[in-house]
């Protein structure tokens, strides 16, 4: 880390002192590389350049923010998530582990594990999930849904 990062004393940082962009910056009560309990393998966080992380953050670790991003205050970021460059984590937001986001994205809501979300999407909501482990089981509520929300 270089003499230019900024993090606040109240911040924690763990599993990421070597791979922190000297142009990061953290804020109060924050805390990086958060223990993921099942990993087996300890994982480091990667914070690329120009990464602005709010107040209370947790992020886990394994996890790997591009450049330019910004995350907001109270948000939490899952183990092994990748976010692309130049996006945004709106207030709030919980990406829980193994979800890769694109570039320029800006994600506020919910989002589950083992999701993919592409370059340039806009994901706000309560709740975004993937379903292919069981189709057949969301197959009636996801056609009801549409159905009625298009009514």
């Amino acid at each position: 880390m270089g003499q230019s990062v900024k993090i606040s004393p109240s911040a924690i940082i763990y599993r990421a002192k070597k791979s922190i962009h000297r142009s990061v910056q953290v804020g109060e009560s924050s805390i990086i590389g958060k223990n993921a309990t099942y990993l087996k393998k300890r994982q480091e966080v990667e914070i690329k350049k120009g990464v602005v992380i709010g107040s209370h953050v947790i992020i886990y670790e394994g996890a790997k923010i591009g450049s330019g991003t910004q995350v907001e205050d109270f948000c939490r970021i899952g183990e092994k998530t990748k976010i692309g460059k130049n996006c945004r984590v709106i207030y709030g937001a919980k990406i829980f582990g193994d979800v890769t986001i694109g570039d320029n994205c800006i994600i506020g809501g919910f989002i589950c594990e083992d999701v993919s979300i592409g370059n340039n999407c806009r994901i706000f909501g309560e709740l975004v999930h993937n379903h292919k482990i069981h189709p057949e089981t969301f197959q009636d509520r996801k056609s009801t849904r549409l159905n009625s929300s298009h009514a």
